[in-house]
């Protein structure tokens, strides 16, 4: 099974295209909600961060503003690609195996 890389440089365009070409979205979330954010956010935060007084000890979660499911992420992808996307929830031994 080929794998839509999701590290380094992809664009949201590029994504878009190669899970439109694989015809699925493969997991093992199963129901499991996704608060994910842009590079450039984390890129942002940690900036701030890191070049303000007071930091030592503290503790920061980022997440972004809407948690979502695979499912829904598959919607979303079938919605933009214009066909349908399914998601496929695979147990994480497959998971590991197939992806």
């Amino acid at each position: 099974m080929r794998r839509c890389n999701t590290e380094g440089s992809s664009s949201p365009g590029r994504l878009l295209r190669c899970y439109a070409a694989l015809g699925a979205v493969y997991g093992c979330a199963g129901d499991g909600r996704i608060s994910s954010v842009a590079r450039a956010d984390y890129a942002e935060a940690a900036a701030v961060v890191l070049t303000s007084d007071n930091q030592t000890g503290k503790t920061y979660e980022l997440a972004g503003d809407t948690a979502y499911t695979l499912s829904e992420f598959a919607a979303e992808i079938s919605r933009q690609a214009g066909r349908a996307i399914g998601y496929v929830n695979l147990s994480e031994a497959e998971y590991k195996k197939r992806c």
